[in-house]
């Protein structure tokens, strides 16, 4: 590992912030275009150390489950990235992969989805000795951070965690990790477990 100053020119598909190095890409969580930071490099993924100049489009993230610092939720890579940049870069995944196939049809703007108006959520789950666990993944880990609210998440899913955590813990079979889709329908919420 060693710690080197890059500048970020691009975001990777995974919402990573993407480094010019000599050898190479470098990917860094939670960096933006046009950010110069110091990091610490480990072959091509790096992690923030300080920014001398934040990007104008970094804005405070809208949930506190989003901590690059911390203990942050892997559920929202780019809560940090001001609306207008970020519709631009989801635009231009459908477009770079279209284009991939040879496909170049016209890719019109997102139709936005608000906070409070996803409908589908898979969560994580797993119980442990002292609690059970419902929430996501750590970024690029395996650790669960355990959610008490989600602001993408219609309220309709937030409002019955406890049910779904209850749900979660009559299924649970040791302590292995496993997935819930919930899903709000206009009967109710439809629940599918699968690992």
């Amino acid at each position: 590992m060693s710690t080197v100053t890059v500048t970020i020119t691009r975001l990777g598909a995974q919402g990573h912030g993407v480094a010019n190095g000599p050898d190479g890409p470098v990917y860094v969580p939670h960096a933006l275009p046009g950010e110069t930071l110091a990091i610490a490099r480990n072959g091509d993924h790096g992690t923030v150390i300080s920014t001398s100049n934040p990007s104008p489009d970094r804005i405070e993230p809208l949930c506190r489950h989003f901590d690059p610092d911390g203990d942050a939720c892997g559920g929202c890579s780019l809560q940090h990235l001001a609306a207008t940049p970020y519709h631009a870069f989801k635009r231009q995944l459908v477009v770079d992969a279209l284009k991939s196939k040879g496909l170049t049809p016209e890719v019109k703007d997102l139709v936005i989805a608000h906070p409070g108006e996803r409908r589908r959520t898979v969560f994580s789950a797993r119980q442990t000795e002292g609690e059970f666990l419902l929430g996501f993944n750590r970024t690029e880990t395996n650790h669960i951070v355990s959610i008490s609210e989600c602001p993408i998440a219609s309220p309709g899913i937030i409002g019955r965690l406890e049910a779904i955590r209850s749900v979660g813990k009559a299924l649970a079979q040791g302590s292995g990790v496993f997935r819930m889709t919930v899903l709000e329908t206009l009967s109710g919420l439809d629940i599918a477990a699968e690992g």
